[in-house]
């Protein structure tokens, strides 16, 4: 539409191999990211469900774009798999070892699981905290006074979080403050829970919530012992929303290879946007130079390094 505005009528199947051929050009700078996502001793995933449309005559099927976050590294990578298993999640975490935090689905558990025994090292699970007051949110209405109550110890939680980020505490010193202040607060909010069993309706959404933290329990705390664990996992959601908004918009991706494209490409693009990095001028430069691009230094070519060693040489290639 935007081209037709131009008096520019370029067939939809241009517009598309265009895409998609480009993201096999970047490819190797989206797996960079992914790559950098890995590395860390914490690593955050979230994921959303999409619509992918089959092979000739095949049915549609439910597909999974993910994203990943390094709390330490600028940017977000996205990746795509035609399903959820264990084993696919295994394969995009690769040979990550160290604390793994998302929401509570099984799957991640047991690929981290397939994960430590390949590599013969541990992937310690972290809960988001989010997740949990969402639940009690929701439980408000059957439950005013008593979900209010875990609402109340909860936000504690992030604001103990808050003033440990003001005071900039190093992961030693978070972790004492957080056995200091933290740790009594899950006191009280499991002591609680137990109270509430037996007090209200097995499937009421107050006892759901409670029954979610109790099946998560040793995630839930697994930021009292790391002081590099996040106690949520909001820079992934934030990094999935979008998506889950532009869904609305595309409704499915057009096969397999367009869902990869698409991951990469939603990479790239998340990468600019947080780096403040202007993303047509990104693409113009980096589209050209990544086919010379020596593949060891293809970490240039992240938004964040591009921006620093190849924008300021030119002035129309500037920050956004």
């Amino acid at each position: 539409q935007i081209f037709g505005r131009d008096g520019k009528h370029i067939p939809r199947q241009t517009l598309c191999d265009w895409a998609l051929n480009a993201a096999e050009l970047l490819a190797p700078i989206a797996a960079c990211q992914m790559a950098l996502s890995r590395a860390g001793p914490v690593m955050q995933l979230d994921d959303t469900p999409v619509q992918c449309q089959g092979g000739r005559g095949e049915s549609n099927f439910q597909a999974y774009l993910w994203s990943f976050v390094n709390p330490e590294v600028n940017g977000v990578a996205y990746r795509f798999t035609p399903g959820r298993s264990k084993e696919l999640i295994a394969a995009e975490l690769g040979d990550f070892t160290g604390n793994l935090v998302g929401d509570g689905y099984s799957g991640n558990r047991a690929a981290a699981k397939i994960v430590s025994e390949s590599t013969g090292k541990p992937i310690h699970m972290g809960g988001c905290w989010s997740h949990v007051i969402r639940k009690f949110r929701d439980a408000r209405k059957e439950a005013p006074s008593m979900a209010e109550l875990f609402c109340v110890d909860i936000g504690k939680l992030f604001d103990i979080e808050r003033e440990a980020d003001d005071a900039e505490l190093s992961p030693a010193e978070r972790v004492a403050c957080r056995q200091q202040k933290s740790k009594p607060i899950l006191m009280d909010i499991y002591s609680r829970a137990r109270t509430c069993l037996g007090s209200y309706s097995d499937s009421g959404s107050l006892i759901k919530a409670i029954g979610y933290i109790r099946g998560q329990y040793r995630p839930l705390r697994r930021f009292l012992e790391d002081g590099l664990v996040p106690i949520h996992n909001n820079a992934c959601e934030r990094a999935i929303r979008p998506i889950a908004v532009g869904r609305r918009n595309w409704l499915f991706a057009g096969s397999v290879r367009g869902g990869h494209a698409a991951a990469v490409i939603y990479t790239l693009i998340e990468c600019c946007r947080q780096a403040d990095v202007n993303m047509l001028s990104y693409l113009e430069d980096v589209l050209v130079r990544v086919a010379t691009h020596p593949a060891k230094l293809v970490h240039q070519l992240l938004p964040a390094n591009w921006v620093k060693r190849f924008a300021p040489a030119a002035p129309e290639l500037a920050l956004a």
